[in-house]
C-alpha cells in the first residue's frame, strides 16, 4: 500500500516537472526569443526610416545604412544559434582569456586615430569594431565567475574581506573601466560599472556588502562629479539637463541643448499616434550626426509610431526581464548559470532603459544604443551573443528536469 502511493507520489513529481518543463521551454521560445526578433524587425524598419537622410547626404544612396544594418542583423541571428549550442561549461573555461584578449584590444584602441575626437573602434572599411561592445558580455561571464569562486569561503573580518573579495573585483572592473575613460567614453564606463554594481549587490551573499556598497556609491559619485565637471562640454550638457528638470525649459538650443531640444520636438509631434512610418521630421537632419537611427532611435519611433506605441515598445523590454526572473526563479540552477543568466539580462534591460530616459529628458543627453534596435554593428552581434547564452542556459537547465 505504502509503496503503491510512493509510487503514485513520484509519478505526479514527474508530471510536474515536465509540465514545468512543457511550460518553460514554451515560454522561451514566446518571450525569450521572440521579443528580441520582434525589437530586431522593429530596428530594420527605424533604421531604414530614420538613416534615409543621412544616407543620401553621405554615401548619395538612401539605404546605405539600411543594407549595412540587414546583413548585421542576419549575422547576428545566426551566431546566435551558433552561441546557443556552446555548452555553459565551455563559456566558463573561456571567461577568463576572453577577458584577457578584450583587455588588450582595449589598450591597443588607444593608438588608432581618434574618429571624432575618440579613439573607440578599430576601422576595417566599412566597419567598425568596438571593444568596448564586448567588453559588455565579457565582464558579465567574469564576475559571474569570480561571484561564485570568491564568496565560497566567508572572512572572518573586513580587511580579510577586502584583501580577498573585494581586491580581486576591484581589479577586474577598474582596470577595463580606465581604459574605456581614457577613449573617452563616459556613458560606456558607468555602463560597465553599475552592471558590476548591480551583480555584486543582488548576487554577492557576504556580511559586508552593505558597507561595500556605500562606500562604492559615495566613491562612485564623487568620481562621477569630477569627470563631469572637468570636462566644459559635459559640464554644459548636464546645466541643460538640470535646467530643463528644474524650470521646464531648454537653454543653449543651438548648442548643448540642441540635441535635447529636437528630440522633445519630435516626442511632441507623435502625440498619441504618432505621424506615420517614414513621416519622422527630426530624422532629416535635426538630430545630430547619425544618432536618428543610433542613439535617438526611440525619438524617431515615439514620433512616428504615438505616445502608445512607443510605451508599449518600453514596456516590452520591462515585460521580458520580468519573465526572465521568473524563469530565473522557477529552475534551479549552479551559482555561475543564476550570475550570468542575471547578469546578462539585466545588462541589455539597463542600456534599454538608459536608452528611453536620454530621449524621454529624464537624464542628461549621453549616448547608448537601444538593444536589437539601434544601428551598429558590433552592439547588435554582442546582443545575439547575449542572447545566445541566455538561451543555452535555459535549455540546459530545462533538459536537466525531463
Amino acid at each position: 500500500m505504502y509503496s503503491g502511493l510512493r509510487g503514485i507520489s513520484l509519478l505526479n513529481r514527474r508530471q510536474k516537472q515536465s509540465r514545468i518543463s512543457s511550460d518553460t521551454g514554451f515560454t522561451l521560445k514566446l518571450w525569450i526569443i521572440g521579443l528580441p526578433l520582434l525589437w530586431t524587425v522593429v530596428g530594420l524598419i527605424e533604421v531604414f526610416s530614420a538613416s534615409r537622410f543621412r544616407a543620401e547626404e553621405l554615401r548619395g544612396d538612401p539605404t546605405y545604412f539600411f543594407q549595412l544594418d540587414l546583413v548585421w542583423r542576419i549575422l547576428g541571428i545566426i551566431i546566435f544559434f551558433l552561441v546557443s549550442r556552446v555548452s555553459l561549461d565551455t563559456l566558463k573555461r573561456l571567461a577568463r582569456p576572453l577577458y584577457l584578449l578584450n583587455i588588450v584590444l582595449l589598450v591597443l584602441v588607444l593608438f588608432t586615430d581618434p574618429i571624432n575626437g575618440a579613439r573607440r573602434w578599430f576601422s576595417l572599411g566599412p566597419i567598425n569594431i568596438h571593444p568596448l561592445e564586448i567588453l559588455k558580455f565579457t565582464i558579465v561571464v567574469v564576475l559571474g565567475l569570480q561571484i561564485e569562486e570568491i564568496f565560497r569561503k566567508g572572512c572572518s573580518n573586513y580587511k580579510e574581506h577586502l584583501h580577498q573579495h573585494l581586491k580581486k573585483l576591484g581589479y577586474t572592473v577598474i582596470f577595463p573601466v580606465l581604459l574605456v575613460v581614457l577613449q573617452p567614453d563616459l556613458s560606456g564606463a558607468g555602463i560597465i560599472v553599475l552592471i558590476s554594481f548591480l551583480m555584486y549587490l543582488f548576487l554577492a551573499s557576504d556580511r559586508y556588502k552593505i558597507k561595500d556598497l556605500f562606500y562604492a556609491v559615495f566613491l562612485g559619485g564623487l568620481l562621477s562629479v569630477l569627470l563631469v565637471a572637468l570636462v566644459p562640454y559635459r559640464l554644459q550638457r548636464f546645466k541643460v539637463y538640470l535646467n530643463l528638470l528644474f524650470k521646464g525649459q531648454v537653454v543653449d538650443i543651438f548648442g548643448a541643448g540642441n540635441q535635447i531640444y529636437h528630440i522633445l520636438i519630435g516626442i511632441s509631434r507623435g502625440g498619441l499616434w504618432g505621424v506615420g512610418l517614414g513621416q519622422s521630421r527630426q530624422q532629416a537632419g535635426y538630430l545630430v550626426e547619425t544618432t536618428a537611427f543610433t542613439d535617438s532611435i526611440s525619438a524617431v519611433i515615439f514620433e512616428e509610431f504615438g505616445f502608445i506605441l512607443g510605451g508599449l515598445f518600453v514596456f516590452s523590454y520591462f515585460y521580458w526581464y520580468r519573465k526572465i526572473l521568473q524563469l530565473l526563479n522557477s529552475l534551479q540552477t549552479d551559482r555561475f548559470t543564476h550570475n550570468i543568466l542575471f547578469g546578462l539580462a539585466t545588462l541589455i534591460v539597463l542600456q534599454a532603459w538608459i536608452h528611453f530616459a536620454v530621449n524621454l529628458a529624464l537624464l542628461p543627453i549621453t549616448g547608448v544604443t537601444l538593444p536589437f534596435v539601434s544601428y551598429g554593428g558590433s552592439s547588435l552581434i554582442i546582443n545575439f551573443v547575449m542572447l545566445g547564452v541566455i538561451k543555452r542556459a535555459l535549455d540546459e537547465k530545462i533538459k536537466a528536469l525531463l
